[in-house]
C-alpha cells in the first residue's frame, strides 16, 4: 500500500531499470543542498549589511581616517625637528648640516 495517496499513479523518474535512478536522486539532492545553501548564504549576507548599515561603524571608521589624517602634520613636524638635533660622525655636524651640503646651493629655508 502507498504512503501517499496517488503515488501508484506517478512515474517514476530514470527508472530505466539499468539500476541508475540513484544518480538521479543523489543528483536532484546535490542541487536542493546547493539551493539551500545559496539562499543561506544570500540571507547572511543581507542580514550582514542591514546591520553595518544600521550600526555606528561608518563613524567610528571616518573619525578614525579624520583624527589619524589631522595628527600627520604635527607629528611631521616633531620628525624634523628631532632630526635637525641628531648629530652624526666623530665631527658633531647635525643631520640637517650635512643634508644641506649634499643639496643644491640656495636652501637657506631649512637653516633658519
Amino acid at each position: 500500500m502507498p504512503s501517499r495517496p496517488g503515488a501508484e499513479n506517478r512515474p517514476r523518474v530514470a527508472d530505466a531499470g539499468d539500476g541508475r535512478h540513484w544518480v538521479v536522486r543523489a543528483i536532484r539532492r546535490l542541487g536542493r543542498r546547493l539551493q539551500r545553501s545559496f539562499r543561506i548564504g544570500l540571507r547572511a549576507i543581507w542580514h550582514g549589511l542591514g546591520g553595518f548599515y544600521r550600526s555606528d561603524d561608518l563613524t567610528f571608521a571616518a573619525s578614525i581616517a579624520y583624527y589619524s589624517l589631522l595628527s600627520l602634520f604635527p607629528f611631521s613636524l616633531l620628525v624634523l625637528s628631532v632630526i635637525g638635533h641628531i648629530t652624526v660622525g666623530e665631527s658633531g655636524a647635525t643631520l640637517l648640516q650635512l643634508v644641506t651640503k649634499a643639496m643644491p646651493a640656495k636652501v637657506d629655508f631649512l637653516t633658519q
